[in-house]
């Protein structure tokens, strides 16, 4: 099924739960264009092409992660291959990782 909205309201939208968490991966894509005209709610309420509303309740668990978070352990440069962390952290295939800068440095070299 495509959609290009999902609009919950009188009902839910659960993805696993607190005793049964989602173990897999759950995607919600949402297809359209930015030509294709806004959806309106009424006549002051446009919200684009692709859109995700709740008025009522969504809940999405799943399984807890035991250690994602960490600090780099040396420095990280731009175009280097590897990352330096601490171990046992609770990654899994298909992760993607986020780096933020530790410098506001808008002339920085790496």
């Amino acid at each position: 099924m495509q959609t290009v909205g999902l609009f919950v309201r009188g009902g839910e939208l659960s993805i696993g739960n607190t005793t049964h968490p989602h173990k897999d991966e759950a995607k919600i894509i949402l297809h359209g264009n930015e030509s294709d005209g806004s959806f309106v709610f009424d006549d002051s309420i446009r919200i684009g092409t692709k859109f995700i509303v709740n008025i009522n309740k969504v809940s999405m668990v799943g399984t807890t992660r035991k250690k994602y978070l960490t600090r780099l352990h040396k420095a990280a440069h731009k175009g280097s291959k590897e990352i330096f962390v601490e171990p046992s952290l609770d990654f899994v295939k298909g992760d993607r990782l986020g780096i933020a800068p530790t410098s506001f440095d808008e002339f920085a070299k790496d």
